[in-house]
């Protein structure tokens, strides 16, 4: 499962490092290029030891930095998964 996490997020990250933000998108990309430094810094932590806190704080700080993103430029939010089918069901 890690590999396949490790996979997916090289591709995204790829994709960020990459792209070439205009003047109004500066704001937008850097905080993407944080997040994505933080993602990495988790996956790491994940490969190298099992201990929670070395990868949530990355994780933690990494969906800050997605918010404030989604908050930077009009047309971007964040996505709610609690009703997808992975989400959690009350009951």
């Amino acid at each position: 499962m890690l590999r396949s996490a490790e996979q997916l997020f090289q591709e995204g990250a790829d994709g960020v490092r990459r792209a070439r933000a205009t003047g109004r998108a500066q704001r937008h990309h850097g905080h993407l290029l944080h997040a994505t430094a933080l993602l990495d810094r988790a996956l790491t932590a994940a490969r190298a030891d099992v201990a929670i806190d070395p990868i949530l704080t990355p994780l933690r700080a990494a969906y800050t930095e997605l918010e404030q993103a989604a908050n930077s430029l009009p047309g971007f939010e964040m996505i709610s998964f609690e009703h997808a089918c992975c989400g959690r069901v009350s009951a």
